[in-house]
């Protein structure tokens, strides 16, 4: 039986024993498109490759956001380009709710431009990253807040200390 207590130490031996961990403990860090810069890099592609380590991610996220929210409250996921995706598709698709993706550029005009899909005003959304990225700083003019999604959720499946470049 899985608890809250170990759902940490549950993620991390999925993510080594995967092979999906990388660091670098010497020269340069691993710069990430969103201009951060870590010296740990998770492969979100690798990592979702085996069926059975992916569904134990989203179990205990849905855990995880259940203790804190009601589910049923939750009208759209969204998931942030490009990592995020993976997870916020598969926990919309166990939820049986919308799937919008929220994009790193702005695709056009209005106020759903930084979003693949679409969502009403009021509608209360889940935001998932991979991690505590870029996501939670999308800039104001289209933030899920302007965009009219009330009081979005954040989700970040690992968290960990890392600097801006």
């Amino acid at each position: 039986m899985r608890t809250h207590e170990n759902w940490a130490s549950e993620t991390a031996r999925i993510i080594t024993q995967s092979r999906s961990l990388y660091t670098r403990t010497d020269g340069d860090p691993f710069f990430f498109s969103s201009g951060w810069a870590s010296p740990v890099f998770i492969d979100c592609k690798k990592l979702i490759s085996s069926p059975d380590d992916r569904r134990l991610l989203v179990d205990m996220a849905l855990k995880c956001i259940s203790a804190q929210i009601d589910l049923d409250t939750l009208d759209v996921i969204a998931g942030c380009e490009l990592t995020g995706v993976p997870f916020a598709t598969l926990i919309a698709d166990r939820l049986n709710k919308p799937l919008v993706i929220v994009c790193k550029q702005s695709k056009g005009f209005g106020r759903l431009a930084q979003f693949e899909g679409g969502f009403e005003p009021g509608e209360r959304v889940l935001l998932v990253d991979y991690l505590n990225g870029w996501c939670q700083r999308i800039s104001v003019p289209h933030s899920p807040e302007t965009s009219r999604g009330q009081n979005p959720k954040y989700l970040c499946a690992y968290q960990f200390q890392y600097f801006q470049t």
